[in-house]
């Protein structure tokens, strides 16, 4: 997750969302939004307040055009899970997912090029859209001896062609960029930045012992999370970090800053947490469904949380 882990036209569905509203502790408001589909909602990408998409574990991509009131489901070639989505204005973006697929679209989601991987056994996790050319791809896949290895992927074409970048470790997370900072992401046990759009790359220690799955900055504070309640913020820029008390039972999957003091965590059983003091502390924010959580997108003062059957809450931030 990402924030980006800042998160089209042609219409098969289209659905009324249906609102539910819940109160949250320190006055977020949340409510829940129904789609057009019921299965795992894996990545949302926000270009604006307004525009949106979300990408799902059977292949299909949808829009809203209204800030999340109305979600559309697109005509989207194949069947392939997807996990993740990044678009760098309402017509030009990019979706990967399992079986090496990254597909692009130019025209907002009417129609897509196919540029997957050759190789059908990578499972690619996170991209993201850095500029009008560049675009960043990472996920995992085998060597020859059948161990699992990191695999980072940069194209400078938007997506035509891709160059695979030097092995940087195991257990690569998300990717995260925002605006005038360095594009990174964490494998098991350290930070990996780039300052020039992922040509090359430096990396630091973060914290050993579980695999992390999203990282996040705001300025120097920054928050990483993982699976079995992996977590830990550092105020630094990364080079020093704080292990989070955080549930051993809950599979952390994403981050979500607001400022240098505000964030969010989530990940599976509807765990969705707060932090108002840095990351020193966390509370469980009231969520009208306790869906599992793959993916958060902030925009503005609008977080959402997007999972299982195809669930998306949405709260009004602050």
């Amino acid at each position: 997750m990402r924030q980006s882990k800042n998160c089209l036209w042609l219409s098969a569905i289209t659905v009324l969302a249906m609102f539910l509203f819940a109160g949250s502790t320190r006055a977020d408001n949340w409510e829940l939004i129904k789609t057009p589909v019921d299965d795992n909602i894996s990545g949302v990408w926000f270009v604006n307040p307004d525009t949106g998409f979300v990408v799902t574990s059977s292949g299909k991509v949808l829009r809203t055009d209204n800030g999340g009131r109305i979600w559309t489901l697109l005509r989207f070639p194949g069947n392939m899970p997807l996990e993740d989505v990044s678009f760098i204005n309402g017509d030009t973006g990019i979706v990967c997912g399992r079986h090496g697929a990254i597909l692009l679209t130019f025209d907002g989601g009417a129609t897509w090029s196919d540029r997957s991987l050759r190789d059908t056994l990578p499972w690619l996790l996170s991209t993201i859209m850095l500029d009008s050319k560049t675009a960043l791809v990472v996920g995992w896949a085998r060597d020859a001896k059948d161990r699992s290895k990191g695999l980072l992927l940069r194209s400078t074409d938007f997506g035509r062609s891709w160059d695979q970048l030097p092995d940087l470790g195991r257990g690569y997370g998300e990717l995260f960029y925002r605006a005038g900072s360095p594009v990174c992401f964490q494998s098991w046990g350290r930070l990996h930045y780039s300052r020039d759009l992922g040509a090359t790359w430096q990396d630091r220690k973060t914290i050993d012992g579980k695999p992390g799955r999203a990282i996040a900055f705001y300025g120097t504070f920054g928050v990483i999370v993982g699976n079995q309640g992996m977590g830990a913020y550092t105020h630094d820029g990364g080079n020093s970090w704080t292990s989070i008390s955080l549930d051993e039972s809950v599979q952390y999957t994403s981050v979500a800053l607001l400022s240098a003091d505000i964030g969010y965590v989530a990940g599976s059983t509807g765990m969705l947490q707060k932090t108002i003091d840095g990351g020193k502390t966390w509370k469980a924010e009231k969520i009208p469904q306790p869906i599992d959580i793959l993916d958060l997108c902030l925009i503005g003062n609008k977080l959402y949380a997007v999972g299982s059957d195809g669930g998306i809450i949405r709260g009004t931030v602050k």
